[in-house]
């Protein structure tokens, strides 16, 4: 059943989000890597946000590297990785065009007076995609490991912060903001960043987002910041659900509802679980339903060897 449970000892903002919410939905997404069945193996709304992820960072480092124009880098490198792409496809505000339209005009919002920087590390250039993996338990050295990775560390008002970039078709008002405090990824960010790079002394998450439409594209940028005490409480937190969820998993096995019991309460939560089928579905078919309507991810999810997911909104 977990042959596909790729390095089960660690874990992720995207695996403690969902062992978090339900621990069924846990077991449907991470342990049997479920997706629907005969899904497109194009999927625009991941390409799409990797796409604009690269584009965006192709434009940051010519900025920070001196670079004569940094909208043709970045233009360059968006039709690169888009020229495979198909003609159509079945969103209207994720394609070639407007992922274009996209940097075009964040360099007209932004362009020579953007104040976001990466910050420069000497051997390394531009701190852009850092990943992190370290000991989740202080006093288990090869216990499980908290991991990640960052879009990148920028110098941002005189101070230095996570830079987390999002793409949505979600207005950005004040309820889409409202989502990243308290948010799993941005406090699992910020521990990382905490115990990782103290020397940079960050404070916080500077959420980036696109919000992309038919006809137009918007950009606006947000800071979280994280106090120590909040992030002690965080770590502590993750802990004791890692903790009680391995207890559970000895224990029990992951065979049995006392490991993977479903919590209804979190059905709603978001866009709303994408295995509600499966529990809509009578006890003694839900192995039908699985093999009838559900296949093994073609991309499994892997914390420790990923691509970026695509944004939930």
């Amino acid at each position: 059943m977990s042959d596909l449970w790729l390095s089960p000892h660690a874990y992720d903002a995207t695996r403690l989000r969902d062992l978090l919410l339900c621990r069924r939905r846990f077991k449907f997404a991470h342990i049997l890597q479920l997706e629907p069945a005969h899904r497109s193996t194009f999927r625009i709304d991941l390409e799409w946000g990797k796409a604009w992820h690269e584009t965006v960072r192709a434009y940051d480092t010519a900025r920070a590297t001196g670079a004569k124009d940094p909208l043709a880098i970045a233009l360059t490198r968006a039709f690169g990785l888009t020229k495979e792409w198909p003609t159509e496809t079945d969103k209207k505000t994720k394609n070639r065009e407007t992922l274009v339209r996209a940097i075009i005009w964040y360099d007209e919002q932004f362009g020579a007076t953007n104040p976001l920087m990466p910050l420069m590390v000497a051997e390394n250039g531009p701190a852009f995609e850092l990943a992190f993996q370290f000991p989740l338990f202080s006093d288990k050295q090869d216990g499980p490991l908290l991991c990640g990775n960052l879009d990148g560390i920028v110098e941002f008002g005189g101070e230095v912060w996570i830079l987390e970039r999002k793409s949505t078709a979600t207005t950005l008002s004040g309820f889409y903001w409202d989502k990243f405090d308290p948010n799993v990824q941005v406090d699992v960010y910020c521990v990382a960043a905490h115990l990782m790079w103290p020397q940079w002394q960050i404070k916080g998450v500077l959420v980036e987002a696109c919000q992309v439409g038919v006809t137009f594209a918007r950009f606006e940028r947000k800071l979280f910041r994280r106090s120590p005490a909040r992030l002690e409480e965080t770590l502590a937190s993750l802990q004791r659900e890692v903790r009680t969820f391995l207890g559970d998993l000895q224990t029990h096995g992951q065979d049995s509802d006392e490991t993977f019991g479903p919590r209804y309460a979190s059905c709603e939560v978001g866009n709303g679980c994408p295995y509600r089928g499966i529990c809509q579905t009578d006890p003694a078919m839900r192995d039908w339903e699985i093999k009838a309507h559900w296949q093994r991810r073609s991309d499994p999810w892997d914390p420790i060897n990923r691509e970026k997911e695509p944004d939930a909104s």
